[in-house]
């Protein structure tokens, strides 16, 4: 069977967010208000939503969209959140997803992001980080 060829034209950020406020990280409304913020900040389309709150602390939360998926798993005790934001089509920035959750988490966190951008721009991966830079947030692309 010889290898089949298939153009993909989705966009994958997977984003390790430290330095985040706890509070903010452990808060089940400010999560879900800045997540569906964050997809519509990547032009995305949010068809539905899951969320589950730990105790003693900590949250998960999955949108669903029409592009694909945002995924949140928070682990306030470290300041910590994984961000997976996979969102097919050519108009969708998962990078814009990312950048808001950056953002909106705390004055001093910031980022780490593998990027795999498939294939518009002939690059397969891009690892870099996110981090505040005179109030925007800013994508710093590294070399692999």
């Amino acid at each position: 069977m010889g290898r089949v060829q298939v153009a993909v034209h989705g966009k994958h950020a997977i984003c390790e967010i430290w330095g985040a406020d706890p509070a903010l990280l452990d808060d089940l409304d400010y999560m879900r208000n800045t997540m569906r913020d964050a997809a519509h900040l990547a032009r995305a389309n949010i068809r539905s939503e899951a969320w589950e709150k730990f105790e003693p602390q900590g949250l998960t939360g999955v949108l669903v969209l029409s592009e694909s998926h945002l995924t949140v798993h928070t682990y306030p005790e470290y300041g910590y959140a994984a961000v997976d934001c996979f969102t097919c089509g050519r108009d969708c920035d998962p990078l814009a997803a990312c950048a808001h959750l950056v953002d909106r988490l705390g004055e001093s966190c910031y980022g780490v992001v593998v990027y795999l951008p498939r294939p518009a721009d002939g690059r397969s991966l891009r690892v870099g980080r996110l981090s505040k830079d005179q109030g925007k947030v800013v994508f710093h692309a590294h070399s692999v």
